[in-house]
């Protein structure tokens, strides 16, 4: 008697057990294929959700309401190979339209160069806007106040001061400039549309304008106040061996008319 018909014979002898024992193991591996299909799914979803909100960036310099020259961002590319580098300048607002039915009071508005749609976008599926006159805005901001292409909004931040807001007696400003446009382009979330560094649950309000246009409307020409790399290895060495003293707004004055020789930094 081979082993086969051995098996066969003790199957059909006690059938119920057999049929009991074949359901339970098909369960189970019901139960752990369907457990790796719904992780491998979930974590997919993160990474693509992450990937949406950094794309290709692996560090940044964030100054906050500090500001630095676009010549840093400048010499720290040059001093790592084959990096993609993108000075910016992140500041809160507002945003509402010219008859104030659509109101939104906090937005990350965004000065950008070139350089930052190919660090926020998707390797595959990138977005360039060459118009250097353009104001965009996120698809989650634009399906959020039902807003489209051609609508014409009024963004309004504050103008920042020579001293930190954090720093005591530094007052409040008081300031707002603002930005009047029409809308030219809703920036989908492959795209960089919901780019974030903040570690938050909602997707981003974001809203896109040239560099150089938020440098004008904040005084702050050459200035930015976040730089975006590709680089992760050796851009804190960068950064640390390219920055300056007039790169972060300082200057020196010797005081030679007095009895005491020393030296003070002015912003």
């Amino acid at each position: 008697m081979t082993i086969i018909r051995l098996a066969l014979r003790g199957f059909l002898h006690y059938w119920k057990i057999s049929i009991c024992l074949c359901l339970g193991v098909t369960l189970a591996s019901s139960i752990l294929t369907g457990s790796l299909f719904v992780g491998d799914s979930v974590d997919q979803t993160l990474r693509n959700s992450a990937f949406q909100r950094i794309g290709l960036v692996k560090s940044a310099l964030l100054a906050g309401d500090r500001f630095f020259t676009t010549a840093l961002a400048a010499k720290v590319k040059k001093s790592i190979q084959k990096n993609i580098i993108s000075a910016a300048i992140n500041v809160p607002g507002t945003l509402n339209t010219p008859d104030k039915s659509k109101r939104v009071n906090r937005i990350n508005v965004y000065g950008i160069d070139n350089a930052f749609w190919q660090l926020a976008g998707n390797s595959n599926h990138k977005l360039t806007i060459t118009d250097n006159n353009f104001l965009a805005i996120g698809s989650a901001l634009a399906e959020q106040k039902k807003l489209k292409i051609g609508d014409q909004i009024i963004i309004k931040v504050e103008m920042p001061g020579h001293v930190s807001r954090d720093a005591p007696l530094s007052g409040e400003s008081g300031k707002l400039a603002a930005i009047s446009s029409e809308i030219t382009h809703i920036v989908s979330a492959e795209d960089g549309g919901t780019f974030s560094l903040s570690a938050d649950q909602s997707s981003a309000l974001n809203v896109f304008i040239p560099l150089k246009v938020l440098q004008e409307k904040l005084s702050k020409e050459d200035r930015a106040n976040l730089i975006l790399s590709s680089s992760s290895d050796t851009f804190q060495e960068a950064i640390q061996d390219s920055w300056s003293y007039r790169d972060l707004e300082l200057d020196y004055i010797s005081d030679t008319n007095s009895d005491i020789n020393f030296t003070t930094f002015q912003s």
